[in-house]
């Protein structure tokens, strides 16, 4: 709050007239960059978590200062948008045959995901000594495994050898 108080010239105190405290102001800011998020509307389970993946993405990345702390919070999930994609993609899932504990597992293995590739890459990490891809390109690879991953758990499609994704 110190810091805050210093780039908007004003003392500390000053600040909690406007936010209770630095949750609070945290909150607020993940209210308004939620609003830069939309909630897609592909149909299909696998198009949906790859445009909400791949939005959250471009977001965090928009913002690398406040990602991590945004990222890292249990009320993210307070932001409405937020619900609002994760209520998506659950219902998407269990339409497409999943049972409501495995649909819950799949949005929480794709949500760790996302979280642990976009902090490891705002916040940096120990990289190997060969070239590593760009971030988008290792971000999409990755979500790609993980999609693969959630669609073995599906049942077959009626008439089909393999579950659909899209």
């Amino acid at each position: 709050m110190r810091r805050l108080a210093d780039e908007l010239g004003s003392s500390p105190m000053a600040l909690y007239y406007h936010v209770a405290d630095r949750e609070a102001l945290i909150d607020g800011i993940a209210e308004l960059i939620g609003l830069e998020f939309t909630v897609p509307d592909a149909p299909g389970w696998e198009a949906y978590a790859r445009d909400v993946a791949t939005r959250v993405f471009t977001v965090a990345h928009r913002h690398p200062k406040v990602a991590p702390a945004l990222l890292s919070r249990p009320s993210v999930g307070g932001v409405p948008i937020v619900g609002e994609a994760v209520s998506g993609l659950l219902a998407r899932l269990t339409a497409a045959g999943l049972t409501d504990e495995e649909a819950l597992l799949a949005v929480t293995t794709l949500t760790g995901f996302i979280t642990g590739v976009v902090l490891a890459q705002i916040v940096g990490r120990a990289r190997l000594p060969t070239e590593s891809p760009a971030p988008e390109t290792e971000f999409a690879a990755g979500l790609e495994i993980v999609l693969r991953g959630i669609a073995v758990g599906l049942p077959p499609e009626p008439g089909g050898d393999e579950a659909e994704g899209g």
